[in-house]
């Protein structure tokens, strides 16, 4: 979760990288004209002391913690990953590591 500046095209601090799992466990889930929407509350504030907090990371940290969590090696070169796909929406990215050979 994070706040994308339009004017610096660049996320605030602080971002939120959360699993899945803990953000559905959390969230409360309602459907509206077919579509789900999940609703949940969280401080960001850099001074938030929230359930949150273990996933906080800086800006500049999140490629490397998104690397890691996928299971790239400090050498991993772009070339290793698989190509992104949009999901759900234009705001959804799908990102991981290639599975086999093309």
């Amino acid at each position: 979760f994070a706040y994308l500046d339009k004017k610096t095209m660049s996320f605030a601090d602080p971002i939120f990288l959360v699993d899945s799992a803990t953000v559905h466990a959390h969230a409360i889930p309602r459907l509206r004209d077919g579509v789900w929407h999940f609703g949940f509350q969280a401080s960001m504030g850099p001074k938030g002391h929230d359930m949150w907090i273990p996933y906080r990371v800086q800006p500049e940290d999140l490629g490397d913690r998104v690397l890691d969590i996928i299971g790239a090696p400090d050498q991993a070169s772009t070339a290793d990953l698989a190509p992104v796909r949009r999901l759900a929406g234009p705001d959804a990215l799908w990102v991981g590591r290639q599975t086999g050979r093309r």
